[in-house]
């Protein structure tokens, strides 16, 4: 079961519910440039951390997946996708990650993923706020 301090963390597009302390640690809008992938992973991804849980992921600047980050532990977030086109299949499920920050940067460590497009956006480079 998943608790929600008063405001969980990602919902509907970026993290949508600051009022958590892994929300409120995680509140605003990082970014990276992957390059030398696949063309589909290639670009600047931008992830918005939005109040009640709304997680937004943009590619080049398009919104294309909205979704939810629900903190589900010390530095430990459930992901799941809502809409977009290229947002992870039902089949796909959930992801569940621990990431740490240190200053500006956000890094993600997959701990049980089956969405390799999503584990590899959020695993490839460090985030940075």
């Amino acid at each position: 079961m998943l608790i929600r301090p008063l405001a969980a963390l990602l919902a509907v597009g970026a993290l949508t519910g600051a009022a958590t302390a892994a929300s409120s640690s995680l509140s605003g809008t990082y970014k990276t440039t992957i390059t030398g992938k696949p063309a589909a992973l290639n670009g600047t991804w931008r992830l918005e951390f939005r109040t009640r849980n709304v997680l937004r992921t943009l590619r080049n600047g398009k919104l294309v997946v909205t979704g939810k980050a629900v903190a589900i532990g010390r530095h430990r977030l459930k992901i799941s996708d809502r809409t977009g086109p290229y947002a992870c299949s039902a089949s796909e499920g959930n992801g569940i990650y621990t990431y740490t920050r240190s200053r500006r940067r956000l890094i993600f460590r997959a701990i049980a993923d089956k969405c390799v497009g999503r584990r590899l956006v959020l695993t490839t480079k460090p985030y940075v706020k």
